[in-house]
């Protein structure tokens, strides 16, 4: 690895916890119990999208996103993105980042929330410099993160993430987001029950995989090829790409397809 380069060395040291002052940043406008009841509710995206309406009132974050599926596994069924930067998860997902993230491995093995920063500050050793750079690049490094996982559900779990502003913002309300942590990931999970992608998304998308084309996969569903091409879109917006091999790529390595 580059790990001694100097601009590697720039961008890992930088990521080193600063000092942070002890004061309240902002007034929190909606209560953990008032967010707790709303996320009891939650059954639809409406519903969930009206709770993050409310934990932004309390922790001022400015992009979000949320994935269910099997963790352990590195199997995604279906992910949420709010205002996250989509080259950035195209990018995360089509080189199998997951597998690959000391810092999600830090949290698979603690089930702790943290600071973005200070775990990767950790595993600077052990953390691609490219991730560190590109984490920076889309200003994502103040971010709060963490999950659950249900060991009695064949380990279903359910990990989110919350950009805010600064380190010291992430220091200040990382205690309100491991309150409302199992809130969320259950409304979440019960506000999108199936996956990402449809079941004829999802056979669509296998058979492009394994090299039909748009005429032959018509064909073999017995839909138009016009069907099949509004099919191909909804998956590449899905999966955060313009390019159907690229959607197919992401989609193995999530466990999307097989």
């Amino acid at each position: 690895m580059r790990r001694h380069c100097g601009v590697c060395m720039v961008s890992l040291l930088e990521l080193e916890p600063r000092p942070v002052p002890v004061r309240r940043i902002g007034a929190a406008h909606a209560s953990l119990d008032a967010i707790h009841g709303l996320a009891r509710k939650c059954r639809t995206p409406k519903q969930f999208k009206r709770l993050l309406t409310q934990v932004h009132s309390l922790i001022p974050y400015r992009a979000l996103v949320c994935a269910w599926g099997y963790p352990r596994a590195y199997r995604l069924r279906n992910i949420l993105s709010i205002g996250y930067p989509k080259p950035f998860l195209r990018w995360y997902f089509t080189v199998g980042m997951l597998r690959r993230d000391p810092v999600f491995a830090e949290w698979l093995r603690t089930r702790e929330p943290f600071v973005w920063s200070d775990v990767a500050h950790r595993f600077s050793r052990q953390i691609d410099p490219e991730f560190v750079r590109k984490m920076r690049e889309y200003h994502l490094q103040y971010s709060l993160c963490g999950g659950t996982i249900e060991t009695r559900d064949h380990e279903l779990g359910c990990y989110i993430a919350l950009v805010l502003d600064s380190e010291e913002e992430c220091r200040f309300h990382v205690k309100y987001f491991g309150d409302l942590l199992p809130s969320l990931t259950h409304a979440f999970e019960r506000s999108y029950p199936r996956g990402r992608l449809t079941e004829r998304e999802g056979v669509v998308l296998e058979l492009r995989a394994k090299g039909h084309h748009v005429k032959a996969i018509a064909d073999l569903l017995d839909i138009s090829p016009r069907t099949v091409k509004m099919h191909v879109e909804a998956i590449k917006e899905k999966l955060y790409t313009d390019d159907l091999v690229n959607a197919v790529v992401i989609a193995l390595k999530l466990g999307m397809i097989e």
